[in-house]
């Protein structure tokens, strides 16, 4: 009997960059800039098992 285990791991990240700009008077600019970050894991786990019978 033999048995074989596959593990393949997939790290996505997704990065968002938002910026704003608020101008008022007076000539003052303001400027926001916001980042949002996503991580995402995949693991998937692959197993064979392979019986020899004589």
């Amino acid at each position: 009997m033999h048995t074989q285990t596959h593990t393949h791991t997939h790290t996505q990240t997704l990065t968002h960059t938002h910026t704003c700009t608020h101008t008022r008077t007076h000539s003052h600019i303001h400027t926001h800039t916001h980042t949002h970050s996503i991580s995402l894991l995949h693991t998937h786990t692959l197993t064979l098992t392979h019986t020899l019978s004589y």
